[in-house]
């Protein structure tokens, strides 16, 4: 699984919704590919098995505590 920070907007709505009034819970995942809105876009299928699992982990894990300001 690749890892990858993003410390600027994402071009997603996560950012806005995040700092929006008191703010929202936001996750942004995405699947390392290659040419990017074309007809010929490509991606690894582990990699979409991964991240698959990853969301949910990450939903089986989540609290009402995590989606507190």
């Amino acid at each position: 699984l690749q890892v990858e920070a993003s410390p600027r907007p994402t071009g997603t709505d996560a950012n806005i919704m995040q700092i929006n009034r008191e703010g929202v819970a936001t996750a942004v995942l995405s699947i390392p590919i290659r040419y990017m809105h074309s007809q010929v876009e490509t991606a690894d299928l582990r990699d979409i098995d991964l991240t698959v699992k990853l969301a949910k982990y990450m939903l089986e894990e989540l609290r009402p505590m995590d989606l507190t300001p």
